[in-house]
This record gives C-alpha cells, sequence and structure tokens, in this order.
C-alpha cells in the first residue's frame, strides 16, 4: 500500500509456466524511468496447485491484483548487487502490485521506479519496489476535467439531501496494518453532530486469501469533545457539502474517484504514485 512516496515496501507475483528446482537469487536493486507504452490491470485470481513440485508451487497460491507495464525510452540505475534485470533504452515489462484498477498509472505517463528488484522459487516470480514518481506531468487539464465531474456530482448529492445522514470514512494506505480503525460522521440538520471511531483487527481467511474486519471496540465523540480526542487520526468532521467544496477548492486535482451511485469518494491533490488518503466508503441518508 506510504507517506511522502512510498515508504513500505510491496511486493506482486508474477506466476510463469516454468518452474524452477532452485529459487532464483534476487537481481541487483534497479532504479527504473520511462514512458510508459503499454499498461494492463489484472484482478486477483487463485492458481492451480502442482503436486509433483515442492515449495509454494505445490501449495495454495494467489496472484494478487497487479499493473503490467511496458516503460519505453527506459534508463536503468543499478546497486550492481546481482544481475541486473533490464537494459537501458530497452522496453521494460514490469509488475506493480495494486489492489484496485484505479487508473492511476495511463499510457504515455513518464515515471521513475526506485527499488525494484526480482526473485523467484518454485510458485513464480516476485517482484518488489520501494516508491513510484510520476514526472513532468501538466495537472491543469486533468484538474479542469475532474472538477466538471466533481460538479456534477455535487448536483446530484444536493437533490438527495435531506440534512440528516451518516458515512463511513475509511483511510487508505499501502501499509498493511492488522489493527486499524474506520470512521462514521453523523449529520443532522446538515451539521455534524457526532464522530464514531470503529477500531478493528483484520483476519485473513487462509482457505480464500479474504481479510474480514472484526470491530473490537467504538468510541464516540460529540458535544464540546467532538473531534478532539482522535484529532486527525480519525476522519475530518465535515458534512459532505464540505466535503465537495474543500475538493472543488484545490488548485490541482491529480486523482479522484466518483462512486457507482455518482457521489464523490475521494480526490488526491499530488502526483504521489501510492498516497495515504480518507476515502468514503459508505452513505446513509435518513
Amino acid at each position: 500500500m506510504k507517506k511522502s512516496y512510498i515508504t513500505a515496501v510491496l511486493f506482486s507475483w508474477i506466476v510463469t509456466p516454468l518452474a524452477w528446482s532452485d529459487p532464483m537469487a534476487p537481481t541487483a536493486t534497479v532504479n527504473i524511468e520511462g514512458t510508459i507504452q503499454k499498461v494492463t490491470w489484472q484482478e486477483k485470481r487463485q492458481l492451480k496447485d502442482i503436486p509433483e513440485i515442492s515449495g509454494s508451487a505445490g501449495e495454495g497460491r494467489f496472484r494478487q491484483a497487479h499493473y503490467q507495464l511496458v516503460l519505453v525510452d527506459t534508463k536503468i540505475t543499478s546497486d550492481g548487487n546481482g544481475r541486473t534485470p533490464f537494459t537501458s533504452g530497452q522496453p521494460a515489462h514490469i509488475t506493480i502490485n495494486q489492489p484496485k484498477n484505479d487508473r492511476y498509472l495511463i499510457k504515455e505517463m513518464k515515471i521513475r521506479i526506485t527499488g525494484y528488484t526480482m526473485s523467484s522459487d518454485e510458485g513464480g516470480v516476485r517482484s518488489n519496489f520501494k516508491e513510484i514518481e510520476v514526472l513532468g506531468m501538466d495537472y491543469s487539464e486533468r484538474t479542469k476535467k475532474a472538477k466538471e465531474s466533481i460538479r456534477k456530482s455535487f448536483k446530484k448529492w444536493q437533490g438527495m439531501n435531506t440534512g440528516n445522514y451518516s458515512y463511513r470514512v475509511d483511510w487508505c494506505s499501502m501499509e498493511w496494518r492488522e489493527k486499524d480503525a474506520y470512521s462514521v460522521i453523523v449529520v443532522k440538520d446538515n451539521k455534524v453532530v457526532e464522530r464514531q471511531i470503529h477500531n478493528y483487527t483484520i483476519k485473513r481467511n487462509k482457505e480464500t486469501d479474504e481479510e474480514v474486519q472484526i470491530v473490537d471496540s467504538v468510541d464516540i465523540e460529540k458535544g464540546i469533545d467532538l473531534g478532539k480526542k482522535y484529532g486527525t487520526k480519525a476522519a475530518p468532521v465535515l458534512t459532505l457539502d464540505q466535503w465537495y467544496k474543500q475538493a472543488l477548492d484545490k488548485k490541482c486535482i491529480y486523482r479522484f474517484r466518483i462512486s457507482d451511485d455518482g457521489l464523490l469518494a475521494y480526490t488526491i491533490h499530488s502526483d504521489i504514485s501510492c498516497p495515504s488518503f480518507w476515502a468514503i466508503n459508505s452513505l446513509e441518508v435518513n
């Protein structure tokens, strides 16, 4: 999932028809600059076991959701500690772990990937990297189009708003944490009256590899305590109208998302590849 650029290491698996009798030593750690010629996204899926092969190939495996990139006009630098998997000037095929197809990486975007390395065992090849940086983009046209969509969404919300509603907000980060929390903002007469902080533990189902949130406790802020106990560690104390107005006031919108129901989920105002941010997950209008 990373603060100012990506501080946590991400892993992505590329499973090929070939199986190795011995693991492949990690490649040199490289930095890759290039322009995206092709980008595709693959959803997460379970792979069939290969019983006659030892190691992870013979066990239950999942191919994580990921971007598959082809970079051209490449510039490769290496730390020299191992085999360099790419050559400057030649196309580079890169796998970037990403749980959702958020269309962050797009064709003709120039990027820099740092800390990229590859290794393998009998089950396939795995890669990891430290961060991605977008280079030399003009956000003015993107911001203009984003605000057009956000205004349209805001108009839809104004037609739905009764003044009484609640919505859930999640902290989105590429950094996996076993214990975390989400917020529920309660609005009455178009004023925030309550902020609920639902502290939960994440449990992983080993058979399906799915994560389940188990709520351990719920803290409630209201009255004079509203917004004080958890401060910025919980979602901002905002009505949805304020949420929209803050987005429209931003000079630069690099990325945003309108949910399936036509309402604004989040906006991102920097070119950090995988930033941490608050996102609206669900809404209940009374």
